[in-house]
């Protein structure tokens, strides 16, 4: 009988147990495991069965979920070919250590009206990385004073293609951390309203992206910071293809352009 009882106890450890590695299939199942084998039906499922700072696979080309929610550290990976599809976005609620990683997943939403393709919140780290994000009220939005990195992204047909406002706080003239830091490379924004409003805190796009086709604001980004807090836009500015040529003004004044985010995520000091 001992030895049943610990049988038992043995194998409701092991069902429980999280996974280093989880995966999803568009023909698995939620009372799976959630393993290559018997891989999960929704992304939800697959991040809720993976341990902290695990990795969580997409197999196939499908739909996974509804309204997305992580709240630790994890990798999350859609392999090139592979169109993993989230409906009405992604939350990262996570703990103030915690790195989430996400690449090549897309994102559409149901209406532009409302919804986040990715709301960034509490985390120390997320990195964005080869996502399409469309068909939605804010493509990407940080809403607290979090490290972000957005790499390869296209954001398409949004009321606002990157959110960037923290907890409203700019940074000081000199200060080499300021509370928010968002660097976004090698992306396109187009059929926007707003291609980036930038709110507070520090804010750096390359030349190597590009905003096109932005139907409200005509100089492509809307900045209401003040003094080294905000945008800076690198090079000659960022290319712009509506008028064909670098665009170097934005709303905002001399000082944020001279004194913004630098490509180590620090503000430069005047």
């Amino acid at each position: 009988m001992k030895k049943l009882a610990l049988a038992c106890v043995m194998c409701l450890c092991a069902l429980t147990a999280f996974a280093q590695r989880t995966f999803v299939s568009g023909s698995g199942s939620d009372l799976n495991p959630c393993s290559v084998s018997q891989p999960c039906r929704t992304l939800q499922q697959a991040i809720n069965a993976v341990a902290a700072g695990g990795e969580v696979v997409v197999l196939d080309s499908a739909g996974y979920g509804t309204g997305v929610s992580i709240n630790e550290s994890v990798n999350i990976l859609s392999p090139d070919g592979i169109y993993g599809v989230i409906q009405d976005g992604i939350t990262v609620n996570a703990g103030a250590s915690d790195i989430i990683r996400i690449r090549g997943l897309d994102v559409l939403g149901s209406t532009t009206v409302s919804g986040t393709g990715v709301n960034v919140q509490l985390c120390k780290r997320t990195e964005l990385e080869k996502m399409r994000i469309s068909h939605i009220n804010i493509g990407v939005r940080v809403s607290n004073d979090v490290h972000v990195i957005m790499n390869n992204l296209t954001i398409a047909d949004t009321v606002t293609g990157i959110y960037s406002i923290g907890s409203n706080t700019a940074a000081g003239p000199g200060q080499t951390s300021p509370p928010l830091k968002v660097l976004v490379q090698n992306t396109k924004i187009y059929g926007a309203q707003v291609g980036v409003n930038v709110v507070s805190g520090s804010f750096w796009m390359g030349q190597d992206s590009t905003i096109t086709n932005c139907t409200t604001d005509s100089y492509l980004i809307a900045a209401g910071v003040t003094n080294c807090s905000s945008i800076s836009v690198g090079g000659n500015g960022i290319y712009n293809n509506f008028t064909g040529q670098y665009n170097a003004i934005c709303m905002c004044n001399t000082q944020d352009l001279r004194n913004g985010m630098n490509n180590l995520g620090n503000c430069n000091a005047q």
